[in-house]
């Protein structure tokens, strides 16, 4: 993954925390990464990025992640780092 300026290195640790998170989940309901992966129809190898922390996952993935495994979307959020990253402006 590509540093971030502007709180990058916090972004990049909220990235691994999330991927962590959905490998965790995972193996709780003792589904393989290939079952995940086939079940929100993603590749093997995207989701294998997004639980080493290496690719950031998108919110609407998240979502079919989170219902497939049947866990609250917002398990994935708990005790992540509270602090405040910078407000994009929209412009490129």
């Amino acid at each position: 993954m590509r540093p971030m300026t502007d709180g990058g290195r916090q972004v990049m640790a909220e990235t691994a925390l999330l991927g962590g998170r959905i490998r965790l989940y995972r193996q709780m309901r003792g589904c393989s990464q290939i079952e995940l992966a086939s079940a929100v129809s993603i590749r093997f190898a995207e989701l294998t990025a997004f639980e080493r922390g290496r690719a950031r996952i998108c919110a609407a993935l998240l979502n079919r992640i989170a219902l497939f495994l049947e866990v609250p979307i917002q398990s994935f959020y708990a005790d992540l780092p509270d602090q405040q990253l910078p407000i994009c402006s929209g412009r490129r």
